[in-house]
Order: C-alpha cells, then structure tokens, then sequence
C-alpha cells in the first residue's frame, strides 16, 4: 500500500535544497572510478538503478537497498551525499569507516559534506583525521550548483540551484580501493570544473 506515501514526499519536498542531487556530469564522470551507486537518494531523485534511501518499506519496490546505516558492502565504489544535518552527517561518516575498516576487496566512498568550520563539524574532524581518506578539497561557495532535490516534480526537470555556502568532497579508499581506483590530481580538477559549470548554466 502508498497509504502515508504524501506525507512522506512532503518532507522530500520540503528539504529539497538540503537534499539536493550531484549534477548529471559529475555522475556520469565518477563512473571513471567505478561509482555505480548512491548511497542516500529516493526513487524520484536518484542516477544509477542502485540506490540507498530512508523509506524501505515503500522504496524497495523501485529498487532501494534500505538505509545507508544497514547496507554493509564489502566492495565497490559509492557516491555518499547524506542530507545536511549534523548527526547523519557524522553517522555517515563512520558507518564508512566501519567499512573500510572491515573489508580488504576494494572499497571506495566519495562523500560530499557542507564545509561547516565555524566550529569545524564533527563529521568533517572524523574524515579528516582517518587514514582512510586519501584525498579531499572544496568546492567554493556561490560557485557550484547540484540538481534540486525536487527534480521529478513538472516544471523542475534538471534546474540547479546555486549553493551559498561552500562544499567538501572526501575520497576516502581502503588499500585495495587506491590500486584499483586511483586519485589524482586531474580527478580533483575535474570534479570541480564539472561542479562549476553546473552553476554557470
């Protein structure tokens, strides 16, 4: 049954900025490292065919592997966008340590966080001091845009919007991850120009 299934994309509505989606190019450019899943999307709001979301019981029909927070995988490269709230955030963060800690196939995230450092957040304190991370860097604010949460609604099919504030990506690999994968600096340039054309349009 969809008994419940409005108010639950209310809330998708109404954080449609603070859920937003990676542009098109930048998906199809992480594939260049394997990324063939999202690790925090919906039905209406995803890329790949895999996907995580918060609603199982009525996104399992269409395709969602549940939570994140209950989703264990021991390979495979993942695109990481958690909704921009502290706690999920921070959740998010160790939930792929945790990962990478427990797997020697190769593993690979690529999170995007708020840069929240006015005090530094906590989950960006945690990515930064792992070992796990093998690269990170900023996306300056009012300079890059992602796809609006809301996108599958009439009307707002690929509209951007432009973030105010700035945004931090972590490449965070376990060991086989970075031979199978890896990072370079023409990764980090590409991610950015493709984020920045996304606000030029």
């Amino acid at each position: 049954t969809l008994f419940g299934f409005d108010d639950f994309e209310e809330k998708r509505k109404e954080g449609s900025t603070y859920h937003a989606a990676a542009p098109e190019n930048l998906f199809q450019f992480m594939k260049s490292i394997g990324v063939s899943h999202e690790c925090f999307a919906s039905p209406l709001n995803c890329h790949f065919k895999s996907f995580c979301s918060a609603f199982p019981d009525t996104d399992g029909v269409f395709g969602s592997c549940g939570s994140f927070f209950s989703f264990f995988p021991t390979e495979g490269s993942y695109e990481v966008g958690p909704p921009y709230t502290e706690e999920v955030m921070e959740r998010t963060a160790t939930h792929c340590i945790s990962l990478l800690e427990s797997s020697s196939s190769p593993l690979s995230f690529v999170v995007f966080v708020p840069d929240w450092r006015n005090p530094l957040q906590e989950c960006q304190r945690v990515m930064e001091e792992s070992s796990w991370t093998v690269r990170h860097f900023v996306a300056q604010g009012k300079n890059h845009a992602y796809l609006v949460g809301d996108q599958h609604l009439p009307g707002k099919q690929g509209e951007h919007f432009v973030l105010p504030f700035s945004t931090h990506i972590y490449v965070m690999q376990n060991e086989a991850g970075k031979k199978k994968w890896p990072i370079d600096d023409n990764f980090e340039k590409e991610m950015l120009s493709l984020l920045s054309d996304a606000a030029a349009r």
